[in-house]
């Protein structure tokens, strides 16, 4: 039995397209690999991760210092204050 031009056709179109949607799945398939391979931005989350941990390590030394620093100054001006009498 002889496929007629239209069935013919039919069966050309589908093969064409079964062809086409078979790279398409490997080309996805090929990307998601990839990017699940692709460690680059997990580095990036690291080093801000750090970066985050050493900003809370400065802020919180900054506010410890800070709080010291103003207890010896506060020291040093009562000092001050004993040390020259009030001018009149």
């Amino acid at each position: 039995m002889f496929c007629t031009s239209d069935q013919h056709t039919k069966k050309t179109l589908t093969v064409l397209l079964n062809k086409n949607a078979e790279e398409e799945f490997y080309k996805m398939a090929n990307l998601f690999a990839r990017f699940l391979k692709d460690e680059s931005g997990a580095t990036a989350i690291e080093y801000g991760l750090l970066a985050a941990l050493i900003a809370v390590g400065i802020i919180t030394a900054a506010g410890s210092l800070g709080t010291s620093i103003s207890g010896i100054f506060g020291d040093i001006s009562t000092q001050l204050d004993n040390a020259v009498p009030a001018a009149n």
